[in-house]
């Protein structure tokens, strides 16, 4: 039997993110703050269920999708870096690989 996890759900039910983010907001700067909610997010996505993964997705086409733009953004920002850092990662693979052929 699979054993449900009860944290995700009690955070979207609590309204978890408000808390969080006035607890954390002066504690952060805006990169590891955004990394922390793209964090939160994805995990929520993943465990979350039913009417409460209802509610989460329903935040974002409040204000005229406000916050799928919001997230559109980010994935276009942290895509661009991954490119950056993968085409850095290959570049270093073909040294090594003509350094130790």
């Amino acid at each position: 039997m699979k054993k449900k996890k009860k944290y995700p759900t009690n955070f979207v039910g609590v309204q978890g993110t408000k808390k969080l983010k006035k607890e954390y907001k002066d504690n952060y700067g805006e990169h590891e703050e955004e990394e922390f909610a793209i964090s939160i997010l994805a995990q929520l996505l993943r465990h979350v269920d039913g009417s409460l993964r209802d509610r989460l997705l329903s935040k974002f086409v409040e204000n005229d999708f406000e916050k799928a733009d919001r997230l559109v953004e980010l994935h276009l920002k942290y895509a661009d870096k991954v490119e950056v850092i993968d085409e850095d990662i290959d570049r270093e693979k073909a040294v090594c690989k003509n350094k130790f052929a």
